[in-house]
């Protein structure tokens, strides 16, 4: 696959734009440029993963800090009762959204 390519996939995704408007500018700027079959299978195929990758670290390295901030480390002698964590409320991830990530005026 030509770099160029991959590139283009990832500045849509990044710039928060579409590939119809990658599109139309490529054919206003008169250059070749990938259609939206080969945008959707480098997104399917290189992108999500790697983006999955990512937040999947991201997320747990955030999961373990709130869960040793809310949950400090018991003394040995302080009780014989177990410990019930306590839980942080997430909701969201955003990984996906390609929309409204930049403005234009």
């Amino acid at each position: 696959m030509p770099e160029v390519n991959l590139l283009a996939a990832f500045s849509v995704l990044f710039t928060g734009s579409t590939i119809t408007e990658l599109e139309d500018f490529s054919k206003l700027m008169n250059l070749k440029m990938i259609g939206p079959v080969t945008f959707y299978e480098i997104q399917r195929t290189y992108i999500f993963p790697v983006i999955e990758d990512l937040f999947t670290a991201q997320r747990q390295q955030i999961l373990a800090k709130l869960f040793l901030e809310h949950n400090p480390e018991p003394h040995e002698a302080e009780n014989d009762k177990p410990v019930v964590p306590k839980l942080a409320h997430l909701s969201g991830d955003g990984r996906y959204v390609q929309r409204n990530l930049s403005q234009s005026f």
